[in-house]
């Protein structure tokens, strides 16, 4: 009987030098299935996870980032499939979740948490917070605030506007500092600049 068993094995009687092996490997690497390399084997090293780049950028997620192929963006953070995809040059922007600031192309400091928060937000504009599901989604103007599912989501061009609730200002705003708080206040439309709306449907 010719055959191979364990017990027929002594000790060290089988070492990496005995199996078919790629390539020569390096303390902390492990052993990976390769099937197109001799012996189906080959030495690769771990993963680092998740670094930053000679920018300080640092990106998770399908196309987050368009995988780093920006011109000389900086300190963006950036989690999630497509999050920020379209940054070139626009820098300090914190997007987390699927689509968030996912248009962004230029501006800058802008948070987007949440599916497509600040999602078309494709203008050089700058400090935009958007806080949950589609919130500030179409803004293109500055300094805006929105926090809750689809608050301020439709059209915001005016600046400096806040927003709290859900589908607080829905249809956006175009005018200038307004403070809109409440689940769906100001619902429609808000034109007008220097406006304060406080409470349900307020």
């Amino acid at each position: 009987n010719s055959a191979v068993t364990q017990i027929k094995l002594g000790d060290q009687a089988e070492n990496e030098a005995k199996i078919q092996i790629s390539n020569a490997g390096t303390n902390g690497q492990y052993l990976q299935k390769q099937s197109g390399n001799t012996g189906g084997l080959t030495w690769a090293d771990v993963s680092a996870g998740v670094t930053s780049d000679g920018n300080d950028n640092t990106f998770a997620g399908t196309d987050a980032g368009n995988a780093g192929t920006w011109s000389g963006a900086a300190y963006n953070t950036l989690y999630g499939k497509n999050a920020g995809t379209t940054i070139s040059d626009g820098d300090k922007n914190v997007c987390i979740g699927a689509d968030a600031g996912k248009d962004i192309l230029r501006g800058g400091s802008h948070i987007a948490i949440g599916w497509k928060a600040l999602e078309g937000c494709d203008t050089w504009v700058d400090n935009n917070v958007g806080i949950g599901s589609k919130a500030l989604n179409a803004c293109t103007g500055n300094h805006n605030i929105g926090i809750g599912t689809n608050a301020n989501t439709v059209a915001t061009t005016g600046d400096a506007n806040i927003t709290i609730g859900k589908e607080s200002c829905f249809q956006g705003c175009s005018g200038s500092y307004n403070t809109v708080v409440g689940h769906e206040a100001a619902w429609h439309s808000n034109t007008g600049s220097y406006n304060i709306a406080v409470g349900e449907s307020a």
